[in-house]
C-alpha cells in the first residue's frame, strides 16, 4: 500500500481539520490562516472564533510544510507538462 503524500488526508486528522487544511493549502503561497478563513467565514466574528482552532490544527498537522510540499508537487506537474508540449513541438 502506498504511503500518503503529506498534502493528503493524514492518519489521525479529523475531516474538519483536513477540510480546513485544504482551504489553507488552496489559498496559495500567502499561507495566512486568517486570510484563508476569510474565504469561508460569513463574517469577521466567525474568523475570530475559528482562528485559534485552525492555528492549533496548523501546528499539529504541519500545514506550512504540507502546503509547501503541495506547491512543489504542482510545480513539478506543470513543468512536466510544459516539457511534454515542448517535446511535441520539436517533432
Amino acid at each position: 500500500m502506498e504511503e500518503n503524500q503529506s498534502w493528503e488526508w493524514q492518519k489521525g486528522e479529523t475531516s474538519k481539520a483536513f477540510g480546513a487544511f485544504c482551504t489553507y493549502r488552496d489559498y496559495g503561497s500567502a499561507g495566512n490562516i486568517k486570510m484563508a478563513l476569510k474565504i469561508i467565514a460569513k463574517d469577521e466574528a466567525e474568523v475570530e472564533r475559528k482562528y485559534r482552532t485552525w492555528r492549533n490544527w496548523a501546528g499539529m498537522y504541519n500545514w506550512t510544510r504540507r502546503a509547501a510540499d503541495y506547491d512543489d508537487y504542482l510545480d513539478k506537474k506543470k513543468l512536466a507538462g510544459q516539457c511534454e508540449v515542448f517535446e511535441k513541438l520539436q517533432d
